[in-house]
């Protein structure tokens, strides 16, 4: 009786069922959107720019590192 019972068992792999694939496919997603997420963020982005005037943009903020040099005025005679 007990080889009947043996016989009448699911015997495939555990590779072969679909369960453990779909409870794998939630971790490889989290693992997948991590690879992507540090993949941007190692990207330079060019986020400091030279301004003609001697200043930068970072982002949104303009700095100059020294005063604007006053322009030259000339007298009219």
């Amino acid at each position: 009786m007990a080889n009947a019972i043996d016989q009448e068992l699911d015997t495939q792999p555990w590779f072969k069922e679909p369960w453990p694939w779909i409870l794998m496919a939630g971790p490889f997603v989290a693992m997948v959107g991590c690879a992507i997420t540090i993949a941007l963020v190692l990207q330079p982005t060019g986020v400091s720019e030279e301004i003609s005037d001697g200043g930068q943009k970072r982002g949104l903020v303009v700095t100059r590192d020294q005063a604007p040099e006053a322009p030259a005025v000339v007298e009219a005679e």
